[in-house]
């Protein structure tokens, strides 16, 4: 008699750690995620060691726009988990900048100044029409988005390897959750 419940209250904890195990990985797969970044690409915005809460409803809706942070699988490393903001979607007509060059690696959308009609003052017009004849507009396919990251003569990104396809996505960076005094909505 003792045996018996002392079994059935083992099966019962037992039972209980399975659910919430499958309800944390069910959790963590599909809707959030913490992640851990590594690497100065994303500086000074995020730094090496700093930790993200990262939501993936967006990203399996395809619903990720300029600015927004993102983590994805890298075209290049696809083992590696690289962590940048999306510069451009989908048809954005983009200049892209030169990576290495310190004085001009900034990429330019064409698409986003014509949208947010936003005044560009003489100097940043005259460096727009000057890049124009320089370098060869891309167009960015249906499905795929540019990538850069913040510090741009450290970034390996899409001046290298072109739009990612979206399914490469993985997740948004919502916050900053670490460390605690640098916490931060991104």
């Amino acid at each position: 008699m003792l045996v018996r419940r002392y079994l059935l209250k083992s099966l019962s904890i037992c039972g209980s750690v399975v659910k919430y195990v499958c309800i944390a990985h069910c959790t963590f797969t599909y809707v959030f995620d913490f992640v851990l970044c590594s690497g100065p690409s994303m500086e000074p915005t995020i730094y090496s060691g700093n930790i993200l809460l990262t939501e993936r409803i967006s990203c399996r809706r395809n619903r990720v726009d300029r600015g927004d942070v993102i983590t994805a699988i890298s075209p290049t490393h696809p083992t590696k988990i690289i962590c940048k903001r999306v510069i451009g979607v989908s048809g954005d007509r983009m200049l892209p900048g030169l990576p290495g060059d310190r004085t001009d690696s900034s990429s330019f959308n064409i698409s986003a100044i014509d949208e947010e009609k936003r005044n560009l003052n003489a100097e940043e017009q005259k460096r727009i029409e000057t890049l124009s004849v320089d370098r060869r507009r891309i167009i960015i396919p249906r499905g795929h988005v540019w990538l850069e990251g913040d510090n741009k003569d450290n970034s390996a990104d899409s001046r290298y390897y072109g739009a990612i396809p979206q399914g490469l996505i993985r997740s948004r960076a919502v916050a900053r959750v670490w460390p605690p005094s640098e916490f931060a909505i991104l």
